[in-house]
Order: structure tokens, then C-alpha cells, then sequence
């Protein structure tokens, strides 16, 4: 390829190894599920949330609007996880640009084997005695399960030799390991 003039000569970037890309592909989709998650839970206890009652204990709830205490607090649990998703995009974003930091693929490893271990709770749970209508606890039991093989399936790609061989080769600025501050 010619140099045009007038441009300046870019550098190529480093390419991600397929392994890598699809583990990316994998983790996104992980994060979609769950963020995707997380939206129907909050709903699904705004339909019903004698469940969250029933495990609070207000104590003396005299002048306490209870029912707007628990409202708020369904929603801030929501936002809440919804935010620890956006800090797993980082995560997934630095593993991708193969950042030097590498407790990022620490974080995508922990959350990928925490979405199989709950995957399979989803197995032995079942909604009895709720005003919800049951077509939304299969959705959401299905999003957690394919949250859960998504990123069990990212997990594996990332610890695939060619994904591992990348991720120690190339810290991320370009420089071959050894060579610090150059």
C-alpha cells in the first residue's frame, strides 16, 4: 500500500485472534442478556412485590410510606445492577484493545463462572403463589441461562492457546513485554 501524501502514516493495529474476538462477540451478548436481566426483575417486582415484603421487616412503619420505600428500593437494585454491567463493558472493552490491565479478564472470568452458578439455580427454582404472569419468569429464566452459556462459552474462547498467546504477547501499547517505559 502506497503512502498518499499529505496523510499521516498509520500504524496497523494489532489484530485479535479469532478465539479472542469471538470471546468479546461472547462477553457483549453476556452483558446484553443480563442488562436485559435485570430490566425484567425490576419489573417483574413492580407487578408483584409481596416477595421483597415478605423479607423486609419495617419494624414500626407508622408514618413510613412502605410501598414507595420498597418501590424505590426495587429500582435502585436495578440501577445497581445495571451498573456493575456498565463496569463489565469496560472490562470487556479493555480485554478487547488487550489492555495492560489484566485483572480485567479476572472480572470477566469471575462474572462468566457467577452467570453459570446461577444459571443453575434457575434449574431449581420455581415461582409459586405470585400475581406475575409465568410467561414472564420463562423469559427472564431464559436470559439468565443464556447470559450464563454466553459467557461460559467467552471464558473458554479467551483461555483458547491463540487467545492466551495474545493476551501475553501484546500489552496493549504496542510494545513487546520486556521493554518497559519505551
Amino acid at each position: 500500500m502506497t503512502q498518499q501524501p499529505g496523510r499521516p502514516h498509520e500504524k496497523p493495529s494489532p489484530t485479535i485472534p479469532e478465539s479472542a474476538r469471538l470471546a468479546v462477540q461472547l462477553w457483549w451478548a453476556m452483558m446484553v442478556l443480563e442488562i436485559s436481566h435485570q430490566v425484567f426483575n425490576v419489573v417483574i417486582s413492580l407487578i408483584d412485590p409481596s416477595e421483597v415484603k415478605a423479607n423486609a421487616d419495617f419494624g414500626d412503619t407508622a408514618g413510613v410510606p412502605v410501598d414507595a420505600v420498597i418501590t424505590v428500593a426495587i429500582i435502585m437494585a436495578g440501577v445497581l445492577g445495571i451498573g456493575i454491567m456498565v463496569i463489565l463493558g469496560f472490562a470487556v472493552y479493555g480485554y478487547a484493545r488487550n489492555s495492560d490491565r489484566k485483572w480485567l479478564r479476572t472480572l470477566l472470568v469471575f462474572f462468566s463462572v457467577y452467570f453459570a452458578i446461577r444459571a443453575v439455580v434457575v434449574f431449581t427454582t420455581s415461582p409459586t403463589g405470585t400475581a406475575v404472569p409465568t410467561a414472564l419468569y420463562v423469559v427472564d429464566g431464559s436470559l439468565q441461562i443464556l447470559a450464563a452459556v454466553a459467557g461460559v462459552l467467552g471464558l473458554i474462547f479467551s483461555r483458547r492457546p491463540d487467545a492466551v498467546e495474545w493476551q501475553e504477547k501484546n500489552d496493549g501499547a504496542g510494545k513487546e513485554p520486556g521493554t518497559p517505559g519505551q
